[in-house]
C-alpha cells in the first residue's frame, strides 16, 4: 500500500476519532494531541481570522470547521513578497 493510499485511509479515521472525542468530552473546539479541531458553525469573523489575518505570523492556522489546519493567505502573501524583494535585492 502506497503512502497516498495510507493517507486516504488515515485522514477519515483521524477525523472520526477527533469527532468522537469532541462529542464524548462536550468540547466544540480545541486540540487533541496537538491536532486542532473546531466543530462550531463558521462565522465570517472566524473565517477572516483563520484565512486572512495580517496580525497572525503563522502560515497555518486551525481550520474554520473540521480537523487540521488552514492556510493564512495574508501571511503567505507577505512571505512571497519578502522572498521576491530579497531576490530582486540580490540581482
Amino acid at each position: 500500500m502506497g503512502l497516498l493510499a495510507r493517507g486516504k485511509t488515515a485522514i477519515p479515521i483521524v477525523t472520526a476519532a477527533v469527532a468522537i472525542y469532541a462529542l464524548r468530552t462536550g468540547r466544540s473546539h480545541g486540540t487533541v494531541m496537538g491536532l486542532p479541531f473546531d466543530f462550531r458553525m463558521p462565522t465570517p469573523a472566524r473565517v477572516k481570522k483563520r484565512w486572512w489575518n495580517d496580525d497572525d505570523p503563522r502560515l497555518f492556522t486551525p481550520h474554520v470547521f473540521g480537523v487540521g489546519w488552514s492556510l493564512n493567505i495574508a501571511e503567505l502573501r507577505k512571505r512571497l513578497r519578502r522572498a521576491g524583494d530579497e531576490t530582486r535585492a540580490q540581482q
